[in-house]
């Protein structure tokens, strides 16, 4: 009866042994189970992640190109660097980026060139318009002097010619011996032309009316004016001389 129970017992714990090792089988296959559940669970994930970031990131690309077709390279650039945030192993955007950007610089120096054009065209424009009106000036300034000229020469061609009239009528006047007359026309022209000629016609026309007058007033007053003349030309020849001698 020991014996059966001893042997019972052993056969007990060999089959406690065999439930335990399935149970640690088991738990095992369920934990390796549990890890592969939520590795492909990650991946999964991962993959989900990978497609929203790729997704986002085309379609900052294709934003992106649109902008450089409509040349508004600055937001092109920012896209393009959107993109390539999302995917920094994609040299396809980086190659797009660097496109860009060499077309943003240029479109820049273009930019600056035209700028620079403008302003010179501006300057060049004002430049011509500041000598146009100095032109028209000038022109308005010799038109006004020409009429100016034309009206002096006018004037000057008409007193001439009064001139000589007034010197011709003096002549035939003293001829008649009016001689008060004769100075008043000689002294018109003088005041019209002041020549020697109508200073020495007038001054001699006055010493006539003057002879004339004492003449009148009987030989003491012709004594008399012939003796002032007389120094007059004295003092005359002296103030003559005297001039002479200081220009030498």
């Amino acid at each position: 009866a020991r014996a059966k129970a001893a042997q019972d017992r052993a056969q007990f714990l060999l089959d406690q042994h065999d439930r335990q090792l399935a149970l640690a089988r088991q738990a095992e296959l369920a934990r390796l189970q549990a890890e592969q559940f939520a590795a492909g669970r990650a991946a999964d994930e991962q993959q989900r992640l990978l497609a929203q970031r790729r997704t986002a990131s085309q379609d900052m690309v294709r934003r992106a190109q649109l902008m450089v077709q409509t040349k508004r390279f600055s937001v092109a650039i920012q896209l393009f660097e959107g993109a390539a945030s999302l995917r920094p192993n994609d040299d396809t955007i980086y190659r797009e980026l660097a496109i860009a950007r060499a077309k943003a610089e240029e479109t820049a120096r273009a930019d600056a060139a035209e700028a620079a054009a403008r302003r010179e065209a501006a300057i060049r424009q004002q430049r011509e318009a500041e000598l146009a009106r100095v032109r028209l000036q000038l022109d308005a300034e010799r038109e006004r002097h020409a009429m100016e000229e034309a009206a002096r020469s006018k004037a000057d061609d008409r007193d001439r010619r009064e001139y000589v009239r007034l010197m011709d009528l003096a002549q035939q006047l003293s001829a008649q011996r009016n001689y008060a007359e004769a100075a008043a026309a000689a002294q018109r022209a003088k005041r019209l032309r002041p020549t020697p000629e109508a200073d020495r016609l007038v001054t001699q026309l006055m010493v006539e009316v003057a002879r004339a007058d004492a003449e009148r007033r009987g030989a003491t007053a012709k004594a008399e004016l012939e003796r002032q003349l007389a120094d007059e030309r004295a003092a005359r020849v002296a103030a003559e001389a005297e001039a002479d001698k200081n220009r030498k």
